[in-house]
């Protein structure tokens, strides 16, 4: 019996040790809990790095994000699609135009450069607020989930 319990043992620890390892560098996303996923409106922006808000009223604009690591960003009509990675460690998620390399590029890290977003999400997760990361973050836009 006491053989049976060893090996039943062994075996587990040997299978959990055998886990895939994920093909991310940075391993801090859940994909079950992107807060991302579905369709956000623009709704308000601020110049002075979200201590007042005005509506935004110019245009259309909204993103559509994927849970397979892409977004449709919609300005008016025209579309423009993404790759994304969300950082939730940092508070941040990278994006890049889609082309033959642009998924490989959003997963390498998650630093926080050129092509970077820093966000803000509300309790709720019906509202973020998001800002380049190589700005100030003066400007800032509002977004509501649909």
């Amino acid at each position: 019996m006491k053989k049976i319990f060893f090996a039943s043992v062994f075996i587990g620890l040997f299978s959990i040790s055998c886990e895939r390892v994920s093909d991310n560098i940075s391993d801090n996303v859940n994909v079950s809990d992107n807060f991302l996923v579905g369709t956000w409106d623009l709704i308000e922006e601020s110049d002075d790095g979200g201590n007042s808000w005005d509506e935004y009223t110019f245009t259309d604009v909204y993103i559509e994000f994927r849970d397979d690591g892409t977004f449709t960003e919609n300005v008016g009509g025209t579309e423009n699609h993404f790759h994304y990675q969300l950082c939730k460690n940092e508070e941040l998620y990278r994006w890049k135009l889609q082309d033959a390399n642009s998924e490989s590029f959003v997963n390498q890290n998650c630093n926080c450069g050129e092509h970077g977003t820093k966000y803000i999400v509300n309790a709720a997760r019906t509202l973020f607020q998001e800002w380049g990361c190589t700005t100030n973050g003066n400007h800032r836009e509002k977004y509501k989930k649909r």
